[in-house]
Order: structure tokens, then C-alpha cells, then sequence
């Protein structure tokens, strides 16, 4: 079994650049945007990783990661901003 781990990559201009080899799990340990993740930044990283060569994609969120936090979410919602 071949297991891919990825992490930190910290903005598109730096993930895009990795070359990811076919694998059966590709890990995506959090901080994907840089500084703190524009929902932007989520959207073009989250096409991407659906784009990898892995049969199973597991994907956790990091610190940076704010859109993913319901915290977050929530706060949108009820300033209307959704």
C-alpha cells in the first residue's frame, strides 16, 4: 500500500507545484491556504486535491484553515454574509 501525506503547503503557488505520485491514500494534513485560508484559497485547493492520483483522499483542516471551522461559519451566517 502506497500512502501519500501532504501538509503545510500554505497557498495554490506551492501545492500546485508538488508532483504526487499514484497512491492508494493521499493524507492532507491541514494549513492549505496561506496565512489564514480565503474560501478561495479552499475552493482552488479542494479541486485540486480532488485531482490527485489516490483511490482514497483523506483531508484534515488546519489552524490556518478558518472557513472549515464552524465557529467561523456560523459567525457568517448570522451577519448574513453566506
Amino acid at each position: 500500500m502506497r500512502i501519500v501525506q501532504i501538509y503545510d503547503t500554505h497557498g495554490s503557488i506551492y501545492h500546485n507545484k508538488l508532483i504526487i505520485p499514484e497512491c492508494d491514500v493521499a493524507i492532507f494534513s491541514g494549513d492549505l491556504g496561506y496565512n489564514r485560508t480565503s474560501l478561495g484559497e479552499l475552493m482552488s485547493f479542494l479541486v485540486w486535491f480532488e485531482n490527485l492520483p489516490a483511490k482514497v483522499k483523506i483531508f484534515c483542516a488546519g489552524n490556518h484553515d478558518i472557513p472549515l471551522d464552524s465557529k467561523w461559519s456560523v459567525s457568517l451566517n448570522s451577519q448574513g454574509k453566506t
